[in-house]
């Protein structure tokens, strides 16, 4: 059988011509502002969607609308598929956030059966980053027009939020270097490799409670859901030790 050969589309396909190039001028881009970073993400989604449309939906969905209604007046989200970056001006509205985030989505997981559940943890940083306002002037103005509603966001501390999330125990927050250095007020806004947003509280004891019940399911159905059970026991472990009991 011959290779099939497709033909090239003309430049009148696009409505472009011949000499219709892209550019970017770095010299027009506006100076970088020093901000928190933070990734949100949604443990196990990859697995989930291989498996189950209407239920990695469900997470998704949940998820983009705990990030939207915990937001507002705080910080900028950046939407991705199974996660979220959202930019914070403050160590205060940071935690805020963290906070009132945290809270309702475990709520969410505390009232949800178990195949209903999913685990959201997250990764800090800080450090000067470029937006779409400092990054679009570069662009020609015709480009820049046409992305005035898009959402960017380039920095060291993008990567460096992305790989300490990945640290992060279930339900947790894992505290890049760079965000440990940030000093306001005399003292430093973050301490510790991880925050703890719920502390010893009874909310920690009641979700560590649904969490080790969540686990125990998933230990007698691991190869249904898709867990791999060495990671399925690191979480339960790393769990363990961020929600302590008081």
């Amino acid at each position: 059988m011959e290779n099939e050969i497709n033909e090239i589309p003309s430049w009148n396909d696009g409505g472009m011509t011949e000499n219709e190039t892209i550019s970017f001028n770095a010299d027009k881009m506006k100076d970088s502002t020093p901000k928190f970073v933070l990734w949100l993400d949604i443990m196990g989604i990859k697995a989930k969607m291989s498996r189950s449309l209407a239920q990695s939906s469900n997470f998704i969905a949940k998820f983009h609308a705990a990030v939207q209604r915990c937001s507002h007046g705080l910080g900028i989200v950046l939407p991705a598929m199974d996660g979220a970056y959202i930019i914070f001006d403050t160590s205060g509205d940071t935690k805020r956030f963290i906070g009132i985030f945290f809270r309702l989505i475990t709520k969410t997981f505390m009232n949800d059966e178990h195949k209903h559940q999913f685990i959201v943890r997250a990764g800090l940083a800080h450090g000067r980053v470029y937006q779409s306002a400092d990054i679009l002037p570069a662009l020609s103005e015709s480009d820049s027009e046409q992305l005035t509603s898009l959402l960017l966001v380039v920095g060291f501390a993008v990567i460096q939020a992305h790989l300490a999330e990945k640290e992060a125990p279930p339900f947790g927050v894992a505290i890049h270097e760079s965000a440990r250095e940030v000093i306001e007020n005399g003292k430093p806004a973050f301490c510790g490799s991880w925050y703890h947003w719920a502390n010893a509280s009874q909310w920690s004891q009641s979700l560590k409670h649904a969490m080790d019940d969540y686990f125990k399911w998933c230990h007698e159905h691991y190869l249904e859901v898709g867990y791999d059970i060495k990671a399925l026991e690191r979480h339960e472990l790393s769990a363990g030790q961020y929600f302590i009991p008081f």
